[in-house]
């Protein structure tokens, strides 16, 4: 299994925002056409799960415990951690490593945060 990253948003460097930022941008505003405000104040709160290659995002998700933070798409909570701004990058889709992702989150969830019973998933499926 690939190796990924887990960081507070404290935790990350000013290069690895930057990267974060710079793939969520490509994939959900670029490529899906979806404009939005990608920095919606609650990155702050997250918890970042990400695999880098040569200095870019190859596969990225947040995770956040809403019995703590409300977000904008549904009210907080209890109980309920969502892993949302998923992404693989175009050089890493077909690999697997966007399962691997989802399941390294999942897991960390079930580790801990014993108080949560359900992991809610925001995703996209791209088109094409």
């Amino acid at each position: 299994m690939s190796a990924f990253t887990l960081k507070t948003f404290d935790e990350l460097t000013t290069a690895e925002l930057y990267a974060i930022v710079t793939a969520r941008t490509a994939v959900f505003i670029v490529e899906q056409n979806c404009p939005y405000q990608d920095t919606d104040g609650l990155d702050a709160h997250c918890q970042h799960l990400y695999r880098m290659n040569n200095g870019d995002i190859e596969a990225y998700l947040r995770i956040f415990d809403r019995s703590s933070v409300a977000d904008h798409h549904s009210p907080r909570r209890e109980g309920v951690a969502p892993l949302g701004r998923i992404i693989t990058t175009e050089s890493a889709r077909g690999t697997g490593l966007g399962h691997q992702l989802v399941e390294t989150g999942i897991e960390h969830v079930r580790a801990t945060m014993p108080h949560v019973y359900t992991v809610f998933i925001s995703a996209q499926e791209p088109s094409g």
